[in-house]
């Protein structure tokens, strides 16, 4: 970026910005393509990875050598600290913290970086659970390959359309005259919400153009946001001061998502959309003071105008993509909360693995202030080696050394001695989507011997591979139960 002109910095962005979601593509996509394939012809899942990411470390070490040799470089490509002065790094990283926090009213840039996007942190965190949500349950209960459609490919290029639509207006306004309007459209289309929720339109038009009216408000909306964290960062150490910003900015999504599941089970889909419309209240407060008080009118220059084109560029590169992460990822991603300082047990056999294919008994071991100190070993063992319907003895798991005890042999539901000691059991194992298998009797066995012993039960959860949103299909009828049809489900 640094060797580019002013003129050509904008077209330029544009362009690393659809290599970047190109390359995020190919990374989540062909990669794991070309593993398959190699999986498929050599029937090794472990040679399949080591090629794949052989091939990928090879292409890494032409890139860099690309960057380190060929690669232009800028006369302004310069350390800012000399060698000999390195050790002044400290002492400026604790500069760049004071001068943000002793600046011109930080309190009130703070509280507008938490509080503008109040309504949108608490409906992006129920928007998906909310449109797959079954009737009953207030939801319009959508198909998942819908929801991709309407809500991730319209509903983003929307996003994508309403952000450079918000900087086009902002190169054309300034940030004073345009923060009010761009204020309204990150809160007033949220009525839309409101609109699905009391009405459960099942036309999926009217829902694509409801999706897409508020994802347009919000792109549009945040574009608002952006431009005032640069300008907020402005001074000495503006770099420092933005990445300051984006912690805020990270927070303000954070702190909704931590209750907004608490509040929707407690007052319903459609009393917590208008919730979400109170809180459009506070996106006006705060928006009130630098909209009258603090920004100055921006100067129409060139200069600016590339700031804010470069900006545009930088929102379409934004999208919603979630992923589904199972819940072993979850439960690492928040520190091993409910498992820290307790004797644990663990039910899994080889589905239990993050998407990295590390096994779930791995990362409990090697999990911090987490005593792994029992598995128990359902149909096939902990580890695969054991033939469908062979008994599974009683052993030591070989890579960490901790018991395994059998609750597909003699015993199929764990005894209170398996059990002596143990604070929780967790159970982390992929079903199928039905009753034909023995692994959810296991659970509820494990469950019953638990509640009995007044041990704690945690189910790490996993995506239904038949989707989830509809039960259907043949019942067990009386008489016909069995360990491979323990409850009367599909």
């Amino acid at each position: 970026m640094l060797a580019h002109s002013p003129s050509s910095q904008a077209a330029f962005i544009g362009i690393r910005s659809t290599f970047y979601r190109i390359s995020s593509v190919f990374g989540q996509g062909v990669l794991v393509l070309i593993a398959g394939l190699v999986e498929r012809s050599s029937g090794n899942i472990p040679l399949s990875w080591q090629v794949t990411l052989g091939v990928s470390a090879l292409v890494f070490a032409a890139v860099s050598l690309y960057h380190i040799f060929f690669l232009p470089r800028s006369a302004d490509d310069a350390p800012r600290v000399k060698a000999d002065e390195a050790a002044n790094t400290w002492k400026e990283l604790g500069a760049s913290f004071v001068t943000f926090f002793t600046k011109p009213g930080v309190l009130l840039a703070i509280f507008f970086m938490l509080l503008y996007r109040l309504p949108e942190g608490f409906l992006i965190k129920m928007c998906q659970p909310f449109l797959v949500a079954a009737a009953d349950k207030g939801g319009l209960g959508l198909p998942t390959d819908v929801v991709g459609v309407v809500y991730g490919t319209f509903g983003v290029i929307a996003l994508l359309a309403g952000g450079i639509v918000g900087g086009l207006v902002a190169s054309r306004l300034g940030l004073r005259k345009s923060l009010w309007w761009m204020a309204a459209g990150m809160t007033l289309p949220c009525l839309t919400f409101v609109y699905l929720a009391t009405f459960l339109p099942q036309n999926v038009v009217i829902i694509t153009i409801a999706l897409a009216v508020e994802q347009f408000g919000y792109g549009f909306g945040f574009t608002a946001y952006m431009l005032y964290m640069m300008y907020f960062s402005e001074g000495e150490f503006k770099t420092s001061h933005y990445a300051i910003c984006t912690a805020f900015m990270a927070l303000s999504m954070m702190l909704p998502g931590f209750v907004a599941g608490y509040i929707q089970e407690a007052i319903g889909y459609v009393n917590f959309f208008w919730m979400v419309m109170a809180c459009c209240l506070a996106t006006f407060v705060v928006t009130y003071w630098p909209a009258e008080k603090l920004i100055p009118n921006m100067e129409k220059s060139n200069t600016m105008k590339i700031r804010l084109s470069l900006l545009a560029f930088l929102l379409a590169a934004v999208s919603l993509g979630a992923q589904v992460r199972p819940g072993i990822e979850v439960l690492r991603d928040r520190g091993f909360a409910g498992l820290k300082g307790k004797k644990v047990g663990l039910v899994t056999n080889p589905s239990g693995i993050d998407r990295n294919l590390r096994s779930t008994i791995d990362i409990l071991a090697a999990a911090p202030g987490v005593e792994l100190k029992a598995l128990f070993a359902p149909e096939h063992g902990v580890r695969g080696d054991a033939y469908a319907g062979d008994k599974v003895e009683n052993a030591s798991d070989p890579q960490t050394g901790v018991p395994v005890y059998s609750v597909y042999g003699k015993y199929r539901k764990p005894s209170p001695e398996m059990l002596q000691g143990l604070d929780v059991v967790v159970y982390d194992i992929q079903d199928v989507g039905c009753r034909s298998y023995t692994f959810i009797s296991t659970l509820g066995l494990v469950m019953r011997a638990c509640a009995e012993q007044g041990i704690e039960v945690m189910v790490l959860d996993r995506p239904n591979p038949l989707g989830g949103n509809k039960v259907e299909g043949c019942l067990v009828e009386p008489g016909f139960h069995s360990f491979v049809s323990e409850f009367r489900i599909p």
